[in-house]
């Protein structure tokens, strides 16, 4: 069993680890189970699942097969680190110094890592800690947390980016030259931190998908004050899904940890008032599509990130059902409805 209190991961995340599984030739049923992690998240795009279980799992496959490198293979198929709106916030910055001012703070909001920038000299250290006693021995969890890292850095600077040094705080696999390979340059272990170190300079590389008006956008969704506390459970749950949105921790098992609600409980009491969790979290996600539509030129592809679906065609589906038309086209009549200036 999972427990409520482990910090949580996309299920997306095990999306990496079957395609690691697959070009290892790793059967991987056994470990998910012998971890607690049930096959059948394979296929759960928008939920999430225990951090402490998917590292116990990680760490079973890569004793079994002797893969030492695991991590690496799990972040070279997996997505960089950050999703939603904070993902989206990161790209719409416009240099990475900005990226990382913007993107660490609110961190905090889904993970329990914890990423800070130190300037040694002409040298930036972005280092990582997490708790101890949920990361200690855990060098595949370790692994996979950098090299996400460094892939968002790539794909905010592009595929030529490369840090100068990369450390490590377990001690050294018998097998360093994946490292090498994946990070293209020098690898510490043994070190006092987990991080990357690269020149302070490189904090003033531009991003390329600079967007003013979208980072304004989600600068605000994402420092919105909480809303008010509907008296029912039902304006609770929603009022708690879009303030959840921008992270990403908007399933039913969050929200249910949040109330302090069993997820069968939850969903029981939600039945006797007349809803669902699910039709509440879909409501949630049209009405602030339609919010977002209307009063910006956000991309559909940003939108869909932002509001936690899984790719811009299931937006345009469940837009299409309530309204008929699809984003583009309901944006278009809106703009023809609006009063000129």
């Amino acid at each position: 069993m999972q427990s409520n209190n482990s910090p949580l991961i996309r299920s997306t995340m095990l999306t990496g680890l079957e395609a690691a599984a697959r070009e290892l030739d790793m059967d991987l049923l056994p470990a998910l189970r012998a971890s607690g992690l049930a096959p059948t998240l394979l296929e759960a795009q928008e939920h999430f699942v225990s951090r402490q279980a998917f590292s116990q799992c990680l760490e079973l496959l890569a004793e079994q097969y002797n893969c030492p490198h695991l991590g690496l293979v799990v972040a070279r198929h997996s997505r960089a680190v950050g999703s939603g709106a904070l993902a989206q916030l990161a790209k719409a910055s416009p240099t990475l110094g900005a990226a990382l001012a913007n993107a660490y703070p609110r961190l905090r909001l889904y993970t329990d890592a914890r990423w800070h920038i130190k300037r040694d000299g002409s040298h930036v250290e972005l280092t990582c800690t997490v708790p101890h006693s949920r990361n200690s021995q855990r060098p595949q969890i370790q692994s996979l947390s950098i090299a996400q890292h460094a892939k968002a850095i790539r794909e905010l600077l592009g595929d030529h980016w490369a840090p100068t040094s990369v450390s490590f705080a377990f001690p050294a696999p018998e097998k360093r030259q994946h490292y090498k390979r994946y990070f293209a340059a020098p690898v510490y272990f043994d070190q006092e931190y987990d991080g990357l170190r690269f020149p302070a300079q490189d904090l003033d590389i531009p991003i390329t998908s600079h967007d003013p008006e979208l980072l304004a956008i989600l600068e605000h969704y994402l420092a919105s004050p909480a809303l008010e506390i509907a008296p029912d459970l039902a304006g609770r749950v929603s009022t708690i899904i879009c303030q959840q949105l921008g992270n990403g921790r908007c399933g039913m098992q969050d929200v249910a940890n949040i109330l302090d609600w069993h997820p069968k409980a939850l969903q029981r009491a939600l039945r006797a008032e007349g809803s669902t969790f699910k039709d509440l979290l879909l409501s949630a996600r049209l009405d602030l599509a339609e919010q977002h539509l209307s009063r910006s030129r956000i991309g559909l592809a940003a939108l869909a990130d932002m509001l936690g679906y899984s790719c811009p065609s299931a937006l345009s589906r469940a837009f299409k059902q309530r309204h008929g038309m699809s984003p583009r086209a309901w944006r278009q009549r809106m703009a023809a409805d609006r009063p000129s200036a």
